[in-house]
């Protein structure tokens, strides 16, 4: 037996950790904070940094993950470990099952194991015996908006600094079990937008709850993305005749409940889909618009249309020269 979690376990992991330790000691933690974030010793911490960052990423970048790749990944876990070790579980996992999903390490597993040379195991998609009908077709739609979002030349101009997630339900949501988003997030990969990994139900916080919150005010709603909000994304949705409501700036700081809350209470004052809410933000939290439909494709359509008018109305603004 030859699977695939023996590379993770033997190649992935050991350089994901060199990379990182060297990414945290650069940005001033000691060796015993590392060693804690990390959950090992300080002396493997200690031994990590007898080799180079560039030594860990060479080791990666032969398993066929690149440059631009293994960055991305530093900098999210970077920002997970310090906020949630479960988080960053989250994010180190839906990036490496995407990996696997999407036949990127099928190379370097071949060259382990030649036996495997006609193996798909990890690229066959989700089937009927996993999910039931109705699941799998979330499942499917979201997939299909998320690689919409990610073909879009325009989209990462209206992504927030929080990132973005698509959230989609099965009819009448009862928990975030019964909603699928993308695990790890969208995020900037360059100037390219990037899902962290495949949807998956279950994978989403924030967005679920909002979309619960929303879809017991109003059943048809069952999918939702979160954008930037200013100026432009408010002429742009404007343009689109997109119904919208704006929850005021808060001059208190803000809990996750207070903005689910506000969110939902503003949406109710929306009689059409799609449909959109502003939130102009409040202490320790960044202003936001969220979108709601019917479906992820839907949605996708729009914020693709929405981007594509924040960049020329963006563009248009600019004094010419001369």
């Amino acid at each position: 037996m030859f699977p695939p979690c023996e590379m993770m376990v033997r190649d992935f992991l050991p350089n994901v950790r060199g990379v990182m330790i060297h990414r945290l000691r650069k940005n001033g933690h000691s060796q015993l904070a590392i060693a804690k974030l990390l959950g090992i010793t300080q002396a493997a911490v200690s031994q990590s940094l007898r080799r180079s960052e560039s030594f860990y990423q060479r080791k990666l970048q032969q398993m066929g993950i690149s440059a631009e790749e293994i960055e991305l990944l530093s900098k999210l876990l970077h920002e997970d470990l310090l906020e949630s070790p479960e988080r960053s579980n989250g994010t180190l996992y839906a990036f490496w099952r995407k990996l696997l999903g999407d036949g990127r390490l099928c190379e370097y597993h071949r060259t382990l194991y030649p036996q495997l040379a006609s193996c798909e195991i990890c690229m066959t998609p989700i089937s009927a015996e996993t999910l039931d009908a109705k699941r799998l077709d979330v499942i499917r739609q979201l997939e299909e908006a998320v690689k919409s979002i990610e073909r879009s030349p325009f989209f990462s101009n209206i992504m927030p600094e929080v990132s973005v997630n698509i959230v989609y339900s099965v009819d009448n949501p009862q928990t975030t079990a019964d909603i699928a988003a993308v695990p790890g997030r969208i995020v900037k990969v360059g100037g390219r937008v990037q899902a962290v990994g495949r949807p998956v139900f279950g994978a989403s916080q924030h967005m679920a709850n909002v979309l619960l919150a929303v879809s017991a005010v109003d059943k048809r709603v069952r999918a939702a993305i979160n954008l930037r909000n200013d100026q432009g994304m408010k002429e742009a949705v404007k343009s689109l005749n997109i119904h919208s409501q704006v929850i005021e700036p808060s001059r208190a700081e803000l809990t996750e409940d207070d903005v689910i809350r506000s969110v939902a209470s503003a949406y109710a004052y929306l009689k059409t889909l799609p449909a959109a809410v502003f939130h102009e933000g409040g202490v320790g939290y960044e202003p936001a618009t969220y979108i709601f439909g019917e479906n992820p494709i839907q949605l996708a359509n729009i914020a693709r249309k929405i981007a594509r008018l924040y960049v020329g109305l963006a563009r248009a603004s600019k004094p010419s020269k001369g």
